[in-house]
């Protein structure tokens, strides 16, 4: 959590708001489907998102952050 802190600190996102839609897991793998809200800019952004930990040792040691629209995403942050 404090590197997507960081994340949005320099990239100027502020994300003011989050709904977790499930929590899926296995021993091996931990996935989220949540919704986000993003302002940046001025600009608001709702997306959608997926989340999966890959989880070794109780530990998670990947992640993967997927965008349920990525062209629209990437348009909303780099814009």
């Amino acid at each position: 959590m404090a590197l997507m802190g960081r994340v949005m600190q320099e990239t100027g996102v502020e994300m003011t708001g989050m709904t977790i839609h499930d929590v899926i897991a296995s021993d091996d793998h931990t996935v989220i489907l949540h919704e986000a809200t993003l302002t940046k800019g001025g600009r608001t952004f709702n997306a959608q998102y997926v989340d999966v930990y890959h989880l070794r040792n109780g530990r998670a040691t990947e992640h993967w952050h997927l965008a349920v629209d990525p062209k629209a995403n990437e348009e909303f942050l780099g814009g």
